[in-house]
C-alpha cells in the first residue's frame, strides 16, 4: 500500500475594489465655556425645596460637534462626588458639604465615571445639551460659595 503525502493548497483572495473602513469621529467646537455659573440661591430656598435637585435654578450648557455621519457618541464626566451620591459633584469649597452640583442629560442625572451615550447615529453637525443644578443633600447649610469640578471625555464609534 502506498504512503499518503499531505497536500498543501494556498488560496489567494484578491479584492475587486479597495477595502474602505469607515472612520467614526467627531470634532468638538471649542466655543464651550470652561465655567458654568448657576444663579444665586438662598439657604431658605434650598431648605424649602428639601433634599434633591433644586430645579428652580438651572444652568444650561452644551457641546457643539462636527461628526462623521452615523458616528455613535458617548461622554463620561469624572469628578469627586458627594458622599454616597454618585450623580452629584461635591462642593470643593470648605463648608457646605451638603450642597453640590448635579448634571442632567434629558432630565436624567448623570452618574460620574459612567459612559453615557448621547448620540446613537450622528448627523454632520450636532449639539449635545446638559443642565447643571444645585443638589441639596439635606442637613446643615449656610451662605457661601459652591464650586464643583468635572472633566469630560468623549468617545466615538
Amino acid at each position: 500500500m502506498g504512503v499518503w503525502k499531505p497536500w498543501y493548497v494556498t488560496w489567494v483572495f484578491v479584492l475587486k475594489n479597495d477595502l474602505v473602513i469607515p472612520t467614526y469621529t467627531c470634532e468638538l467646537d471649542n466655543t464651550y465655556s470652561n465655567y458654568i455659573s448657576l444663579p444665586d440661591v438662598s439657604v431658605n430656598q434650598l431648605n424649602a425645596n428639601g433634599p434633591g435637585k433644586y430645579a428652580d435654578a438651572p444652568a444650561p450648557f452644551h457641546f457643539n460637534l462636527t461628526c462623521d455621519p452615523q458616528t455613535s457618541v458617548s461622554i463620561q464626566f469624572d469628578g469627586t462626588t458627594m458622599e454616597n451620591i454618585d450623580n452629584a459633584l461635591a462642593n470643593t469649597k470648605s463648608g457646605n458639604d451638603n450642597v453640590g452640583i448635579q448634571l442632567l442629560f434629558n432630565n436624567t442625572p448623570v452618574k460620574m465615571g459612567e459612559k453615557l451615550e448621547v448620540i446613537s447615529s450622528a448627523q454632520a453637525v450636532e449639539s449635545v445639551g446638559f443642565n447643571a443644578y444645585y443638589y441639596y443633600k439635606g442637613g446643615a447649610v449656610s451662605g457661601g460659595e459652591v464650586n464643583s469640578v468635572a472633566t469630560f471625555t468623549f468617545d466615538y464609534q
